[in-house]
This record gives structure tokens, sequence and C-alpha cells, in this order.
């Protein structure tokens, strides 16, 4: 079962989302997924599969749509986010009777799994079962270093170390605690085959990120993490 909620009525189109609803919804455990497109293109139908398979497992999904930078620059996508993940979590909704919103799950791909990075990181610690983030940005600086030219659009101006730093999912990972799990996934499918191989790590319980490294344009490394979350299928 599929229905189109608003959850910021000020943003019109762009604050709607489509809860997909799993076979048995009682008790069902929510996820918000977030939709890529270089935070300026594309819109909540782009990640319907992704949601799709994820109810599949027993979920109860939000699927969002947010303001994109041709509309407002950074903040107003990582707000919008934010804003829908609190909906979900603590809105006083009819459509979400009975659904297990004690903890939420944040997925995203491309843009979205920056934004879903930077909305888990954001939220109360004891709030957030896990985030995926496919193919997302998690280190901001060095990405300005090799493609520079996306982010004056993106915060709507010249893009200050300080305005950086305010967009920059790295600079948050501390505030992610023991029992939250990321999960990086460098892959270009925003289909259900990306997100379950981020799912196939079930069963852990604690954050489990492992280093890798790729190179910047400079030739120094910098960090690209996988790890594992703790998510399986509902009986």
């Amino acid at each position: 079962m599929t229905m189109e909620l608003c959850y910021n009525p000020a943003a019109g189109e762009r604050g709607l989302g489509d809860l997909y609803l799993p076979e048995h919804p009682e008790h069902a455990p929510v996820a918000l997924t977030i939709h890529g497109g270089g935070w300026s293109a594309q819109d909540k139908s782009s990640f319907c599969g992704v949601s799709q398979f994820i109810a599949s497992l027993g979920w109860a999904v939000f699927n969002i749509n947010y303001r994109l930078t041709t509309i407002a620059p950074w903040p107003a996508c990582g707000d919008d986010c934010l804003m829908a993940a609190k909906f979900l979590l603590d809105g006083e909704v009819p459509e979400f009777a009975g659904l297990d919103r004690c903890k939420l799950l944040i997925c995203g791909g491309s843009a979205g799994g920056h934004l879903a990075l930077m909305t888990g990181l954001r939220l109360p610690p004891n709030r957030v079962a896990g985030i995926i983030s496919i193919s997302g940005i998690d280190e901001l600086t060095s990405d300005f270093a090799l493609h520079s030219f996306r982010y004056e659009p993106f915060f709507g101006g010249e893009p200050t170390e300080e305005k950086q730093t305010e967009a920059n999912p790295i600079l948050r990972r501390s505030c992610s605690p023991t029992g939250t799990t990321i999960r990086w996934c460098r892959s270009k499918a925003h289909d259900g085959s990306a997100t379950a191989g981020a799912l196939s790590g079930a069963g852990s319980t604690t954050m489990n990120i492992r280093p890798k490294t790729r190179a910047t344009a400079s030739g120094s490394p910098i960090p690209n993490r996988t790890g594992s979350i703790p998510i399986s299928k509902r009986n």
C-alpha cells in the first residue's frame, strides 16, 4: 500500500513523500529514503525501487521529495530531510498508527546518500537505527578539491570553509553512538541490488567501519568507508 503525505506544507510539491506500507504493517519499523540527483534534480519517483525493496522486508518506508538547490541552496535540502525524519518519528499522523517509530533507518543514494548521512548524524542518537549511503559523499572537503564546480550552486555562493564544514558528514561522525551503524556503498545502482548489498551485513549492533582509501587530485589518500547495518527481514 502506498499513500502520499505532506511533511512540509511550505515547500509545496517538494514537501511531499510517499509512504510505503509492508504487507503486515502492525509494529513495522520505519525508514526514510532520499533520492539523488546532484541536489538539483530528480524527485522521489527515482528512488521508488529502493523504497519498495525495503518495504518488502517489512519496513514502513517514507520516500521523500526535498527542495532542490535550484529552488533554495543548502541548508534547505538538509533541513527538509531532517524535518521529514522528525515527521516520521514523531508526527501525529493517522497513517502512522501502529508503526514502531522508536528509531529510524535512513537510506539515500548519491546526493541522497550525503543527505542521509547528514540527517542521521543530526538526529538524537537514540532515534537512529542505522544509515545507508549509496554512492554518497561522506567527506565533502576532498570532494570539493576534485569537483569544486558543483558546490557554488549547492551553497548558493562561494563555498567557504565554514560552509563546507557545516555540510561535511565525516566531521559529524563522532556524534554517531555505539549501536548506530553506518554503511557506505560505492555503487551507482539505485535499485534494490545496491541496497541489498548494504543490507547483507545483518546482525551487527555496533558501529563497524573499515577504512579503505581512494586518491585525491593531489595523490593523497582520503577515507572510503564500508561497514554493516543491523537490519533483517521481518517475519
